[in-house]
């Protein structure tokens, strides 16, 4: 409970305030990371100070699929592997239980020893143990079991924890049910996400089996993904959700599916919600100790429905703070001239901006700035986000007063990075062409 922390001032009043802003664990590159992370949330806090030598600059990662991003975890990892550079060196950290399962079988495909941290090995949660009994008893064969655990599975989805683009995305008013039913809780929907991740490797069971079979899925599932129960030592690459990782740390780190819907997790809703989301989220940039990878994913299979996906709103935050860094702003300069954007909570009413558009346009450079606002409202609706996730007023008077015409005219602007130049660098010129 935050609030023995941030209230206490109140419940024991006169105490001394001892403030620890210096960060003994990471570079400061991914200090200068984590402080965005925190500035741009809902209340102001510390700016930590870095100790430790220079390191890379955190690098965001998309990948077409949930399966190629594991795979390339996996290759980036075996690559690393050295003398200097053991397993135990690495961690791949998620939001969910869930996306642990098509981690670790990457990882072991690719030679790769796996430990899973904090959690019940996956062949021993309760739901996956009654879900094979239940195949191993159906009279009609695997198939036909596997077509009764989808009828089920997808019936119980919360689908603001699906994050995709679909047109049928639950208003407001009606998310308190689905289907007439209350939504899951956590625990449920925990459970509902290991039962869709059972589907999928079902699904890839049957295409490597002419003959599937209940007593064959699960000897291929104790081959392909083990029974690691993450309490063994020795050297082995660590794999934890954002929870378990706390109080770890890792030379290497990478965080997987980074993406709206699984940071911040969907179900995030209210004010205190979208803040712990936050808390979570600096705790995993910040158990990197030298270096930082942030991994998302187009499109993620959930059970057998594939669904799209869109880059977390905590990556449009960093990505001037990274932006800063790659073109040699020393890391605790990097955040200092940028503007300070709130995160905005669909509960809580209108957005909350911090940062103003600069007044210094002149007067023939307004009207472009005005036709910029336009189009940056329209993909925010597109998309049902704040605007200040697109590009906030600051960005946008630069290029008003730019006026770029190729995409190394874009990349010069601050706020633009190479993430916001492939999403939405033609849209901009095109804006500021047509002007």
């Amino acid at each position: 409970d935050p609030t023995l922390i941030t209230k206490l001032g109140a419940r024991i009043p006169g105490g001394e305030t001892v403030t620890l802003e210096r960060n003994y664990r990471s570079s400061p590159q991914v200090v200068a990371t984590a402080n965005r992370v925190l500035e741009c949330g809902a209340v102001s806090t510390l700016r930590l100070r870095a100790t430790r030598p220079e390191g890379p600059v955190p690098e965001v990662v998309a990948h077409a699929t949930d399966t190629q991003e594991a795979q390339a975890i996996a290759k980036a990892i075996v690559r690393r592997h050295g003398r200097d550079t053991p397993w135990s060196h690495h961690a791949v950290l998620t939001r969910t239980n869930a996306q642990a399962v098509l981690l670790a079988e990457s990882l072991r495909a690719a030679g790769a020893p796996v430990r899973v941290r904090g959690q019940t090995p996956f062949l021993q949660l309760p739901e996956i143990r009654e879900a094979l009994r239940a195949m191993q008893r159906s009279r009609g064969g695997l198939r036909d079991a596997l077509g009764e655990l989808e009828m089920r599975v997808p019936q119980q989805i919360d689908l603001r924890d699906v994050g995709d683009d679909d047109d049928d995305r639950l208003d407001d008013d009606e998310q308190a049910t689905i289907d007439g039913a209350p939504l899951l809780s956590d625990a449920e929907l925990a459970r509902v996400r290991n039962l869709e991740e059972l589907l999928r490797l079902a699904n890839e069971y049957l295409t490597d089996d002419r003959a599937p079979s209940a007593e064959g899925f699960e000897t291929w599932l104790n081959a392909t993904i083990g029974t690691d129960d993450g309490g063994s030592g020795g050297d082995a690459v660590d794999i934890a959700t954002f929870h378990a990782a706390k109080g770890l740390e890792w030379p290497i780190v990478h965080l997987a599916g980074v993406e709206a819907g699984l940071v911040p997790i969907g179900r995030a809703q209210t004010i205190e919600g979208a803040a712990e989301e936050r808390r979570l989220f600096y705790v995993a940039v910040t158990r990197a100790e030298r270096e930082l990878w942030l991994h998302w994913a187009e499109e993620r299979t959930f059970g057998t429905r594939v669904a799209r996906r869109r880059p977390s709103p905590y990556l449009d935050e960093i990505e001037p703070v990274l932006d800063a860094m790659r073109r040699g702003t020393a890391p605790a300069d990097a955040a200092e001239h940028l503007p300070i954007v709130r995160e905005t909570v669909r509960a809580a009413g209108k957005p909350r901006l911090g940062g103003r558009a600069a007044s210094t346009l002149r007067p023939d450079d307004q009207g472009l700035f005005e036709e910029l606002r336009r189009w940056r409202s329209q993909q925010a609706k597109a998309a049902s986000v704040p605007a200040f996730v697109i590009f906030d007023d600051k960005t946008l008077t630069e290029v008003a007063s730019r006026r770029p015409t190729d995409k190394a005219g874009l990349l010069a602007v601050p706020g633009i990075g190479p993430v916001k130049l492939e999403r939405y660098g033609d849209d901009l010129l095109a804006v500021v062409a047509g002007h």
